[in-house]
């Protein structure tokens, strides 16, 4: 059985839904006078992680379980059933290979403090809402920092350290 489009944009394409399309996204931005929205991450001490050699975060991330549209977004308010609906569509025509590794694949996030290291979360703990374990510790398996290497084409190696969740002040 097919799946009809995920969400069909006004020009009567396909298109993925991001957090860059939630109306929880639209405060996380630098300004401190803000607060955020966001039920998973406040914008300032956690940040979904912004790619090396690159100004700005990545806005386009598998929305979470809590996502809502933007009211600006007429088109996806209309068109939006709810979270499940469009991660099964998602996992079909987006992504398959996310439901073959559902619980192991990961979404990075940088913490104020830790500059030189980008965060390993587990994508469905992201999505299901379980970014803080009940020791008050963030959910992290991981951390990744880059460094000078020769022995890289690009300049630059990966050095990845395993986690049990790190405490945030």
């Amino acid at each position: 059985m097919k799946l009809e489009p995920i969400i069909t944009n006004t020009y009567g394409r396909d298109t993925r839904v991001g957090c860059g399309n939630c109306k929880h996204w639209k405060s996380l931005i630098s300004d401190s006078n803000k607060c955020s929205t966001c039920k998973r991450i406040d914008g300032r001490k956690i940040k979904f992680y912004k790619p090396w050699f690159s100004e700005s975060p990545d806005p386009i991330h598998i929305p979470c379980k809590d996502f809502e549209p933007l009211k600006s977004n007429k088109h996806l308010c209309k068109n939006w059933v709810d979270f499940d609906t469009y991660f099964n569509k998602y996992l079909f025509y987006w992504n398959p290979n996310l439901s073959k590794h559902y619980e192991t694949a990961t979404i990075k996030f940088e913490i104020a403090g830790y500059d030189d290291y980008r965060f390993l979360v587990r994508t469905k703990d992201f999505i299901e809402g379980n970014l803080w374990r009940p020791d008050g510790k963030f959910n992290t398996i991981g951390r990744i920092s880059y460094s000078q290497s020769s022995d890289s084409p690009v300049g630059y190696g990966a050095k990845f350290e395993k986690l049990d969740g790190i405490e945030i002040k």
